[in-house]
């Protein structure tokens, strides 16, 4: 297995509802989607997963990696079943550990979003 790190097309989560304005400068096939309180819920990881990391990853060799925060909304049936339909191995990171293992989602996202 070979170690290949590409970025996959951004998805935004905002509160409430999304302003059409800030769409217009974002990349083309970007996503942006919001929940009542602006968190991820498991209905919108597997509208990512399915609509967005799949198809943007479709012609990477087999097996995937996905990497996760570990988040109740990132496990759930469907994605399980994406995953393997797919041959993606999915990694749920240990519980508070953010702070040591995605250091750019505290200091540099934390900032920005």
């Amino acid at each position: 297995m070979r170690l290949d790190k590409r970025f996959a097309t951004l998805t935004r989560l905002h509160a409430s509802k999304v302003r059409f304005s800030i769409t217009w400068e974002g990349p083309e096939r970007g996503q942006y989607r919001c929940s009542d309180k602006g968190w991820i819920t498991e209905i919108l990881f597997v509208q990512w997963h399915e609509n967005l990391f799949l198809v943007e990853t479709a012609n990477i060799p087999r097996p995937l990696l996905l990497i996760m925060g570990n988040l109740s909304a990132h496990i759930s049936v469907k994605v399980i079943e994406l995953a393997q339909k797919h041959q993606v191995i999915l990694m749920c990171l240990p519980p508070n550990t953010t702070r040591a293992l995605q250091p750019l989602d505290v200091t540099t996202f934390g900032l920005v979003f």
